[in-house]
C-alpha cells in the first residue's frame, strides 16, 4: 500500500521514524520520483556503482575498473590503446540503463562514437561511429529522457545525434553556436536548456520538448576556464572563474545572472556536485580538494574543508550516484588517482586508497546497475528528493 506525500524532509523524517514508512524511488529515465511507501518489509531497486570508465589524455586511451560499492576501492579490469582510436580523449558518458559508453572524437573530424558495456562484459564492444564536423569533438551529454546525444566541437557546432536505445546513431543535426572553440556542455535539470562554452562564454540554449536547440538566449563571461556546473534543483549554476567560483541564478528564460563569487587560492579544475545538492566538490592545478556546503536557499558556498588529492594537477574527478564515493584523476607527475569516502554526515571527505596510472586522464563515468535493497538499508539522501533535503 503506498500513499504520496507532499512534505519536507523533517516532517519525512520524523514520520519514517515514528511510523516506519520508507521512500521508493522510481525511474524515470536517468532521474527518480520519491513515493513515500508504508514500511511492509518491501523492497526498493536503487543504483550502485559498478565499473568506472576512464579516458586517457595520452595512450592508452581507455580504462575500466570494477568498483567495490561498500568500500569504493578500484580493482583494475582492462587497458587499451586503441579502442578510441584517438589519444587525448577528453569525456566519457555511459548510459547505464541500457549499457552503452559514449565517446567524442577529439581528432579531426570529429564526431561520436559507441560502444556496448556491461558489468559482465566491461570490454566496450563497438556500436556506432559518425565522423561528423570539422573539428575535434571535446564534450557529450546525454539527454536524460529522449535518445539524444549532444556534442560539442571547435569548429562552432553542437552536434546533436539521434540515437536507438543501443547506441546506433547516423548523421546528426548541426546547431551552430557562432564561435569555432566550443569546449564544454552540459544540460540543467529537466532538460529545459543545454549550457555549451565558447571561447570564456557560457550560454544557454532552450531544448524543445523534441530535444531540438534554438538560439542562445542568456550567457555569462567568465574570467577563467569556463567549467560549469548546475545544481540538482535547477536555480543555480557554478562556473569556474581564474581565481574564484562563480554563482549564477538560471531565469525561468535561461538568462544567467551573477550572484557572488566565492574567492578560491589557485586555478580551478571541473567540479561535481553531490547528488543531494548539498555540497560541491572542487580541484585546483596544486593538487588540493575544496568541500563546499551549498545554502540551498541562497546557493551560497562554505569551505568546509581542503584536503590533498595526491597530484600536482588533477584534470578529472566524479562522483558515484549514491554519492559515497569521490575520485580524483591526475595528470602531474606519478598520474595518481584517489579515492575518498565522503562522509554521510557533513560531505567531507577521508582518502580510502590511492592508484598510480601510466598515464594522465580528462574524464570520467560509472557504468551503474539496479540492486535490491530494504528500507532499512538507505540514507535519507538516497530516497528523498535532493532539493528536499535539509
Amino acid at each position: 500500500m503506498s500513499k504520496l506525500l507532499e512534505m519536507r524532509p523533517g516532517i519525512l523524517t520524523f514520520l519514517a521514524l515514528a511510523f516506519g514508512l520508507s521512500c521508493q524511488p522510481v525511474s524515470q529515465g536517468n532521474h527518480s520520483l520519491e513515493t513515500l511507501l508504508l514500511a511492509d518489509g518491501s523492497r526498493t531497486t536503487v543504483w550502485e556503482p559498478r565499473i568506472l570508465y576512464l579516458v586517457g589524455y595520452s595512450s592508452p586511451d581507455l580504462w575500466a575498473f570494477q568498483v567495490d560499492s561498500t568500500t569504493g576501492a578500484l580493482t583494475q579490469i582492462f587497458t587499451n590503446t586503441s579502442t578510441l582510436a584517438a589519444v587525448n580523449a577528453l569525456n566519457v558518458v555511459v548510459d547505464s540503463t541500457n549499457g552503452v559508453l559514449y565517446v567524442p572524437r577529439n581528432i579531426n573530424p570529429g564526431g561520436l562514437r559507441s560502444f556496448s558495456v556491461s558489468e559482465a562484459v566491461p570490454v566496450p564492444g563497438t556500436v556506432s561511429t559518425n565522423t561528423a564536423g570539422v573539428a575535434f569533438s571535446h564534450s557529450a551529454v546525454n539527454h536524460p529522457t529522449l535518445p539524444m546525444t549532444y556534442v560539442v566541437d571547435t569548429g562552432g557546432n553542437v552536434l546533436v545525434y539521434s540515437r536507438t536505445a543501443a547506441g546506433v546513431f547516423g548523421a546528426p543535426s548541426t546547431f551552430a553556436i557562432g564561435t569555432p572553440t566550443g569546449s564544454y556542455l552540459t544540460i540543467s535539470p529537466g532538460a529545459r536548456f543545454l549550457f555549451y562554452r565558447a571561447n570564456s562564454i557560457i550560454r544557454t540554449a532552450p531544448i524543445s520538448s523534441a530535444g531540438t536547440l534554438s538560439t542562445a538566449v542568456g550567457s555569462y563571461t567568465s574570467t577563467g576556464n569556463g567549467y560549469l556546473v548546475s545544481h540538482p534543483d535547477g536555480r543555480f549554476v557554478y562556473v569556474t572563474g581564474t581565481n574564484s567560483i562563480d554563482l549564477l541564478q538560471l531565469g525561468d528564460d535561461g538568462s544567467l545572472t551573477l550572484i557572488s563569487q566565492t574567492a578560491t587560492p589557485n586555478l580551478n579544475i571541473p567540479f561535481v556536485i553531490h547528488p543531494n545538492g548539498k555540497y560541491l566538490y572542487m580541484t585546483d592545478s596544486t593538487g588540493t580538494a575544496y568541500v563546499y556546503w551549498i545554502n540551498k536557499v541562497t546557493g551560497a558556498l562554505l569551505l568546509l574543508q581542503q584536503i590533498s588529492v595526491n597530484n600536482s594537477a588533477p584534470q578529472a574527478s566524479c562522483i558515484d550516484v549514491r554519492g559515497r564515493f569521490y575520485y580524483t584523476f591526475g595528470s602531474g607527475a606519478g598520474n595518481i588517482a584517489t579515492a575518498f569516502r565522503i562522509n554521510d554526515t557533513n560531505g567531507t571527505l577521508s582518502q580510502t586508497a590511492a592508484y598510480t596510472l601510466s598515464t594522465s586522464h580528462r574524464g570520467c563515468a560509472f557504468l551503474n546497475a539496479q540492486v535490491s535493497r530494504s528500507h532499512v538499508e538507505l540514507r535519507a539522501d538516497e530516497y528523498l528528493p535532493s532539493w528536499l533535503i535539509l
